[in-house]
């Protein structure tokens, strides 16, 4: 199946999960709960791009972490 395949799937995890390469989700779209606030970046200052509503923030250990960002009405709502 290509990358630009359409096809529902009921659940992915991504668990433990370590990529090496570049991670794409062009397209992609989120139905029901998709969780990235435990995701950490081992490179933060190369090119990411994260969905509306998150921003990365850099640990002590120079990792980061994505963390959602409030909105106008409050705190963001769970993905």
């Amino acid at each position: 199946m290509s990358a630009h395949a359409v096809r529902p799937t009921p659940d992915a995890g991504f668990g433990g999960a370590t990529f090496t390469g570049d991670v794409r989700f062009d397209g992609a779209t989120f139905t029901k709960g998709a969780r990235l606030d435990e995701v950490v970046v081992v490179n933060p200052a190369a090119a990411h791009v994260w969905p509306d509503g998150w921003r990365l923030a850099v640990t002590p250990a120079g990792t980061g972490r994505l963390i959602r960002e409030e909105t106008d009405s409050g705190p963001a709502e769970d993905a």
